[in-house]
């Protein structure tokens, strides 16, 4: 008679479900793709915000598309204000006392929006972007010129940016988010330069403007 040992030997040993491993000589290795099929594992880059997860590709230009979307829709809106009399008045006081300062305030707006929102260096990458920079200044007096042309022609800016827009819309590439965070910092620039002169009427018709000329930049992204 087997001892109670030999009796609860084998494959199904106290009460339990367990299968005897299959032979080494009988496995079969899984088959392994060649190495043009394998698909490249995603990197994770660096979130674009501190306390942001990283996220894949995919994820990030999902999320870039969506802002630029908000963005869009945003503008559109905004495409709608008109202007007043008087607004049109603040905005020519305004830009008279600039006068020859234009390239000056262009440069510290520049350099305020790379302080205040880093990630729009990355449009700059071989730029020197220290303060006092020559390439900054000269990208400083291209912004003055263009927002000096736009107050210039305050009932017809779509058609005076126009050729500004298809170069940041279809070569430059620019998310047009970047047009409101200059806006804003220009508007900083101005009230730190002008702090008597900037009433809130004042600020309420530069902003406006200032609005004005983003949707018209933002117009070709549609």
């Amino acid at each position: 008679m087997a001892s109670g040992r030999e009796k609860n030997s084998g494959p199904w040993s106290q009460g339990s479900f367990r299968l005897e491993a299959e032979p080494a000589e009988t496995r079969r290795a899984p088959p392994v793709r060649p190495a043009a099929h394998r698909a490249a594992p995603r990197q994770p880059i660096r979130a674009a915000w501190p306390g942001v997860a990283p996220a894949t590709e995919d994820k990030r230009a999902a999320l870039c598309r969506s802002r630029t979307l908000l963005v869009l829709i945003q503008t559109q809106k905004e495409s709608t204000m008109v202007l007043s009399s008087d607004d049109k008045a603040n905005i020519k006081a305004a830009w008279s006392k600039v006068g020859g300062h234009g390239a000056e305030y262009g440069a510290e707006a520049l350099e305020r929006m790379f302080h205040s929102f880093p990630t729009t260096k990355t449009y700059f990458p071989h730029f020197d972007l220290s303060h006092g920079s020559a390439q900054i200044k000269v990208h400083g007096k291209k912004v003055a010129e263009a927002l000096t042309n736009a107050s210039n022609h305050l009932d017809d800016l779509y058609s005076a940016l126009s050729d500004l827009s298809d170069l940041h819309a279809h070569k430059l590439r620019v998310d047009p988010v970047n047009f409101k965070l200059l806006g804003h910092c220009l508007l900083v620039t101005l009230a730190r330069n002008y702090p008597g002169d900037f009433s809130p009427a004042m600020q309420a018709s530069l902003d406006k403007f200032l609005s004005l000329v983003t949707s018209a930049l933002a117009s070709k992204h549609l």
